[in-house]
């Protein structure tokens, strides 16, 4: 059965279960879907997306997307591929710091490593190529982790090439690279056991952990020191969840603003890097919309709330009930997507806020 199903068929269906034969309800559903999916999207499903953006030096800032509507997250990623937060200013109130909201594995094997794994967020990067008439076209690369059957952890890039024939220049095509990582151990199900090995070997399979330790002595001259828990936290961050404690930089600010139009990400004049990865929800067609199958009953009460906020006749304490009882499916489901550790819940309720 697929995992979610289009927006057209879920009202068909409502209607249906309404006893409504001839659908005439099903305009007026589909008119407040989107409403009901970003209520749902920004409070419990945290459907997101991770985007590179270049940062224009002369204004030091970035443009949000047309689709942007809310902000998740900024980070870097250095030269080791190592992704690090960018920590809010303390004058910014819109943006948040949280955990998307996926089950733990939908295999439902229960593994935290087999859950990340499957849920990673792939990254996205809108880049310019010159064609061989001298014409620009835009390309997207895409950047995605996962592992196959036999037990290989691997990383996927899309990225353009060009084409030549007879060592002539004739086109510019995307093309998918897949490097294998390392190997890890699976159970009878094909799912990553969570044993201590797997562990070691996705968080140190791209060499990065050996630049980040708490033993300051041991730590090289004009490297960082980053506070950590541990290796896995580094990698819990690149998979999308919450984000890992670390200790200020000193050589730039690693701070953002966000402007008054809310449009745009302003960055101090000093800061060390040319690019940065947004991770932000964004607005959906209607034609484009996919309902989890897990979120489907709860969208379905949704859509008849909302549709009792027009009908004036109405008494309130229907009103009242149908607000209470979508209010605790949604909560219900909340509690179903979300598996949180005692660090995790300190970060979303307290996220740290770099203070000048």
């Amino acid at each position: 059965m697929s995992r979610f199903r289009p927006i057209q068929e879920v009202v068909k269906s409502l209607c249906l279960q309404e006893g409504d034969i001839l659908q005439r309800k099903k305009g007026r559903y589909l008119s407040y879907a989107k409403e009901v999916w970003m209520d749902m999207d920004l409070q419990v499903i945290k459907d997101t997306q991770r985007q590179f953006f270049n940062i224009n030096k002369r204004t030091n800032s970035i443009d949000l997307p047309c689709d942007y509507t809310d902000l998740s997250g900024i980070s870097i990623v250095d030269h080791c591929g190592v992704f690090h937060p960018i920590y809010r200013n303390e004058r910014v109130k819109t943006d948040i710091v949280d955990i998307g909201a996926k089950k733990d594995c939908a295999c439902e094997c229960g593994g935290v490593l087999c859950n990340m794994i499957k849920g990673y967020e792939a990254v996205v990067e809108d880049v310019e190529e010159t064609m061989p008439d001298n014409s620009t076209q835009t390309f997207t690369k895409t950047s995605r982790k996962g592992y196959d059957k036999s037990g290989f952890y691997y990383e996927e890039n899309t990225f353009p090439i060009r084409l030549y024939e007879s060592s002539i220049w004739t086109d510019v095509v995307l093309t998918t690279e897949t490097k294998e990582l390392c190997r890890v151990e699976l159970d009878n199900n094909g799912c990553i056991t969570d044993c201590e090995e797997n562990f070691d070997k996705i968080c140190t399979c791209t060499g990065s952990w050996d630049r980040f330790c708490t033993n300051k002595s041991a730590i090289p001259e004009g490297s960082f020191l980053h506070k950590c828990e541990g290796k896995f936290d580094l990698f819990f961050t690149e998979t999308g969840k919450c984000f890992c404690e670390f200790d200020k930089w000193g050589h730039y600010k690693n701070i953002y603003n966000i402007s008054e139009e809310g449009n745009r990400l302003i960055f101090p004049a000093n800061f060390g890097w040319d690019k940065v990865l947004v991770r932000f929800f964004r607005d959906i067609n209607l034609r484009d919309l996919q309902i989890p199958f897990v979120a489907t009953q709860v969208f379905k009460n949704g859509l008849k709330w909302w549709d009792t906020q027009f009908k004036d006749k109405l008494p309130q304490y229907l009103k009242d009930n149908y607000e209470a009882h979508y209010s605790k499916q949604k909560f219900a489901l909340f509690l179903e997507l979300n598996k949180y550790r005692i660090a995790e819940i300190r970060q979303m309720f307290t996220p740290h806020i770099f203070v000048p």
